[in-house]
């Protein structure tokens, strides 16, 4: 059963912590496309039971542009 699903909104952040893994890495800061959040939010209403959302991974949630429409919309669709 699927109990929990992680989108990753972003990889940037605006703080520069010194035990960050961010710090070594080559990945190029990225914010997830309109049509890869498209895609999850027509996906996850058939996922029952309806698993928690997280939104998070390696990146601040709150630096992607349209996060609280993101948010606003995943409501909605669930």
């Amino acid at each position: 059963m699927l109990e929990k699903i992680y989108i990753g909104s972003t990889n940037t952040c605006n703080l520069k912590c010194r035990t960050c893994i961010r710090n070594i890495w080559d990945e190029q800061d990225t914010f997830i496309s309109e049509q890869t959040f498209a895609n999850i939010l027509k996906n996850i209403v058939e996922i029952s039971p309806l698993p928690t959302v997280f939104f998070g991974g390696f990146g601040e949630p709150l630096n992607h542009p349209r996060i609280i429409n993101m948010v606003e919309r995943l409501k909605k669709s669930i």
